[in-house]
């Protein structure tokens, strides 16, 4: 059997802490605003290169849809439009996960490298491949 509890005794209740008292008409002490703080280069340089990014891409979107629909037979002009897009958009989210493992496991500055020589390896294989083949002048005529 357990000990009874006291019939003439309160329980106890927990106490609370104790807060200091102000004097009722006290008034809040005043902190002056704070001041900005300088941008931080990290942060600026970030700003920079997506902006530059965004340019960049603008320049270049236009000239890509224009050389898939130059290169595509008229009867499937649409269809091969389609299909870059759709692989161009495959590419935003396949990138940016490949990106973020990448730089996991070998660092940022890998992962920038690696970037670029992707990107220049599409740019000479896009040279390579898509090119305008005009016939020889003295061929036209046969």
């Amino acid at each position: 059997m357990g000990p009874r509890a006291d019939p003439h005794r309160s329980p106890r209740r927990p106490r609370r802490p104790q807060t200091p008292r102000r004097h009722r008409h006290a008034r809040p002490v005043r902190r002056a605003p704070p001041r900005p703080r300088p941008a931080r280069p990290a942060l600026l340089a970030g700003l920079l290169s997506a902006v530059a990014l965004g340019l960049g891409t603008a320049l270049v979107y236009p000239a890509l849809i224009a050389s898939v629909s130059d290169h595509a037979h008229p009867a499937w002009r649409a269809n091969a439009l389609g299909t870059y897009r759709f692989w161009r958009d495959i590419g935003y989210a396949a990138g940016a996960l490949a990106a973020g493992l990448l730089a996991d496991l070998l660092g940022l500055n890998a992962t920038v490298l690696a970037a670029a020589l992707l990107t220049a390896a599409s740019g000479l294989l896009a040279a390579r491949w898509i090119t305008d083949h005009h016939p020889d002048p003295a061929e036209r005529g046969r």
